[in-house]
């Protein structure tokens, strides 16, 4: 069960039926500021955090564009087991369209570890194959006027 899923039938099974939208609003400490790009004459130690937890099915994406648009950064969350999804190259693609650079997080690696008891090889050669992927949607639909290129 997801901490987004709110629908019975949500609840009842594994996936998402449409978009879930959680806002939280952060400040950040003084002792942290001066790590974060700012300009002096406006006040960024607030935030406005919009989480959207987006669908494993892939006649969604006409859902998640509009949800996607509202963003200036996006963390894709890739599950290291199962790897690049459907869903998670379309955001990807819509993503680089938008000009939106991504943050890449891998999930379920205590899954791997303690309970598939995968080898650190087997694991790095997954990463491996996971980023070599993204790359290669990232210099397909990428171009060099929207600087996405960078994270390569």
């Amino acid at each position: 069960m997801h901490l987004t899923d709110s629908e019975t039938n949500e609840l009842e099974q594994p996936t998402r039926i449409k978009p879930a939208v959680v806002s939280v609003y952060y400040e950040l400490s003084a002792k942290y500021l001066e790590f974060v790009n700012h300009e002096p004459e406006l006040d960024s130690s607030k935030f406005l955090i919009n989480l959207i937890d987006s669908m494993i099915h892939s006649n969604t994406s006409s859902i998640s564009a509009p949800c996607l648009s509202l963003a200036d950064g996006i963390l894709i969350v890739i599950d290291c087991i199962s790897g690049v999804c459907l869903m998670t190259e379309t955001i990807l693609r819509q993503a680089i369209r938008q000009r939106i650079k991504p943050i890449l997080f891998f999930n379920n690696m205590d899954c791997a570890l303690l309970d598939l008891k995968y080898e650190p090889e087997d694991i790095f050669q997954q990463f491996q194959n996971i980023l070599e992927k993204i790359n290669t949607i990232i210099t397909t639909y990428g171009d060099d006027n929207n600087h996405i290129n960078d994270f390569i």
